[in-house]
């Protein structure tokens, strides 16, 4: 999971592929999928910025 996130980190997001429209729920989904090809099949993932009081919830269906 480090090494995905590591990915995003310091990053313009719309510059990485697959996340042209980096929303919350955008973002929840390409790291599910880059946990799936990494062999890692999550049940729940969650996005928070405190900051702004936003987040959002994805649950896979798997």
């Amino acid at each position: 999971m480090n090494e995905i996130l590591a990915r995003l980190d310091h990053q313009l997001l719309n510059e990485i592929e697959g996340l042209e429209r980096p929303t919350f729920e955008n973002i929840l989904v390409w790291i599910d999928q880059q946990l799936i090809a990494a062999d890692f099949f999550a049940s729940r993932l969650e996005i928070r910025r405190p900051t702004i009081n936003q987040r959002a919830v994805y649950t896979p269906r798997r």
